[in-house]
């Protein structure tokens, strides 16, 4: 005879999120939509973030091919900037706030996953 863990790691994971979606309320349910997407969300922040690092560390190494970016390029035409070496701040600072806005964006996400996580195991 098999005992309860046993029967349950049996079943795989895929029942087993089936079996807990069927057994939490509405509520919780949009909740796990919600944070999902939030989860989405903050992989899409880490992108943006290691993508602006290439430009910024770009910009330090090989300053004079930093404008075959055409984003960097754009950039550098916007603010009506000739030398690579001048970009070196305005990069900083995209590269600043974009790793900022994807902490912020990560911990968010585990607050609201911490807050589901004790809300459902309340229920």
């Amino acid at each position: 005879m098999t005992t309860p863990p046993e029967r349950l790691l049996a079943l795989g994971t895929p029942k087993l999120l089936i079996r807990l979606w069927q057994r939490i309320s509405p509520r919780r349910r949009k909740q796990v939509v919600v944070v999902s997407l939030l989860m989405i969300l903050s992989a899409f922040a880490e992108v943006l973030t290691l993508g602006a690092v290439i430009p910024f560390i770009m910009v330090l190494v090989e300053p004079e091919r930093v404008f075959e970016i055409r984003p960097v390029a754009e950039l550098a035409q916007w603010l009506n900037v000739d030398q690579p070496e001048d970009l070196v701040v305005p990069l900083a600072a995209v590269f600043v706030v974009g790793a900022v806005l994807a902490a912020a964006v990560r911990l968010g996400v585990a607050w609201a996953t911490i807050r589901l996580a004790v809300a459902t195991g309340a229920d």
